[in-house]
């Protein structure tokens, strides 16, 4: 197989595992298109279609919304894989307000450059003398599958019923997020 053809194939499968985990709590569609040049070489962002995917939850509507950066590297054998050079992950209440959002943006593009990932809680408030929404409040690489676990066991969003039958005793949505999580920490590069 040619390395470019490794490099398509690898890229597919990349996206479809994302589109997997989105299909558990929403039916919004998922785009990849051009993003910038960085560092590590020419970008490609994954987000949805709209913007903002709207939620079913047991309470009141939340939106998320995703922007996943990567680029494709070859290693010193050649073998191409992804790497991630930003995320920004934001949960919307009713009133398209954030409430939270997960971040790693090292290089900027937008936001102030921040080396490491963070949380940041969007409450009006203050904290130490500074507004908590402005705090880089530190939490080492955060997965997608995380924050789809979060947004269902402690936001309330109901997974799309296709995803709730059972599949060996567990839940068709938490197998998905399972095995994907699992390969995701199989093939980072960076923790």
């Amino acid at each position: 197989m040619t390395s470019s053809r490794r490099r398509r194939d690898l890229e597919q499968e990349f996206r479809e595992t994302f589109a997997r985990v989105l299909h558990c709590i929403s039916s919004d569609g998922l785009v990849a298109f051009p993003g910038w040049d960085s560092p590590a070489g020419p970008s490609r962002v994954l987000s949805f279609r709209p913007a903002r995917a709207r939620l079913r939850t047991t309470s009141s509507q939340l939106f998320l919304y995703m922007e996943h950066t990567y680029v494709l590297i070859e290693d010193r054998a050649g073998q191409p894989h992804v790497r991630t050079v930003s995320y920004i992950y934001s949960v919307f209440n009713a009133s398209e307000r954030r409430i939270l959002g997960w971040h790693y943006h090292p290089e900027g593009r937008g936001e102030r450059p921040v080396a490491t990932p963070h949380l940041h809680v969007y409450v009006d408030t203050e904290a130490g003398g500074q507004s908590l929404p402005k705090l880089h409040l530190p939490t080492g690489r955060v997965a997608l599958e995380d924050v789809v676990t979060f947004l269902v066991d402690g936001m309330g969003v109901l997974a799309r019923p296709e995803y709730v039958r059972s599949v060996h005793g567990e839940p068709r949505w938490k197998a998905i997020l399972r095995t994907s999580r699992e390969s995701f920490l199989r093939d980072r590069s960076w923790a």
